[in-house]
């Protein structure tokens, strides 16, 4: 062979040398070859979603990784007759099903944070393999975490007074009002707020009401009452109904209270309204709501 032949390959070697190098250190690269990295990842994507985005319960989000994910597998034959072991994999499922049940403090340190690398995972199996729990394993401790890291400094921000508001309509310990960042999170919140209120033991016509301030103060502009219904329907699903449409309209409407009942609940609904567009930095609609209030008759709150 030609003498270029074998300089060709003592060039290419070490430069393939470095290229792998390079490339084991690549969270991309990483994701896509190193089996155990990537179902943790998967994971940590979907513990974010469902955990800290949609404040799904630990045990839940749990129980419905493992059955999606962990589940153990057969060996099997590929197509020229050959057994292919599923020892492997089925060892990885296995490490990340009992980090999730046993170590739930490790994903809430990890799990927790904006990103999730390779080494973060690294030191977080050497610290499942090689330290016990610090406490009995228990999702209130995920959940105490949760609330420390989103709640707490809400809390802090406001008065006693709306706090005892927000905490009467069940919103302070499940809205996390310190994660918005543009509009579309604004959004996000309302649309939060209105599923909750939604849920079987919630109060519909609350989020009906927190809901048609939007069209109140022109935040989605419409004319009929066919306009709000589509702005509905687009946010939330044709199967999901207003309880009480009047309400986009006219979300100060108080027909069903009466006497003092009426000024009393009404006042305290829209008050909460009132914070809750406040929190998230819509004072448009908080100062229309506000004047909705003071055309009421005082009461105490």
């Amino acid at each position: 062979m030609p003498i270029y032949f074998y300089l060709l390959v003592l060039v290419m070697i070490p430069i393939s040398f470095v290229v792998l190098l390079w490339l084991h250190n690549q969270n991309w690269f990483l994701k896509l070859t190193d089996d155990s990295y990537k179902l943790f990842n998967k994971a940590y994507e979907s513990y974010r979603n469902e955990v800290k985005n949609r404040k799904k319960l630990y045990d839940r989000y749990v129980n419905d990784f493992c059955i999606q994910h962990t589940s153990q597998v057969l060996d099997s034959r590929n197509k020229n007759g050959v057994v292919v072991s599923s020892y492997k994999m089925n060892c990885i499922k296995n490490t990340v099903q009992k980090l999730l049940e046993t170590r739930p403090e490790l994903v809430v340190k990890y799990f927790q944070e904006s990103t999730f690398t390779f080494k973060d995972y690294k030191q977080m199996i050497e610290e499942f393999d090689t330290t016990y729990p610090v406490q009995k394993p228990d999702i209130d401790l995920v959940e105490s975490k949760q609330k420390e890291s989103e709640d707490f400094s809400f809390q802090k921000d406001i008065s006693n007074e709306e706090k005892s508001v927000l905490l009467q309509y069940g919103f302070l310990d499940k809205i996390n009002f310190n994660s918005i960042q543009n509009n579309e999170d604004k959004m996000n919140i309302i649309k939060e707020i209105v599923l909750k209120c939604y849920l079987p033991d919630g109060n519909r016509q609350f989020g009906d009401r927190v809901f048609g301030y939007l069209f109140k103060s022109n935040l989605i502009p419409t004319i009929t009452i066919e306009d709000q219904l589509n702005a509905w329907y687009k946010i939330f699903g044709e199967e999901m109904k207003p309880s009480n449409p009047t309400l986009f309209s006219f979300p100060e409407d108080c027909s069903r209270y009466h006497n003092g009942l009426k000024n009393k609940r009404l006042y305290n609904y829209l008050y909460c309204i009132q914070i809750i567009y406040k929190k998230i930095d819509l004072n448009l609609v908080a100062d229309i709501v506000s004047k909705d209030m003071e055309r009421m008759t005082p009461v105490k709150k």
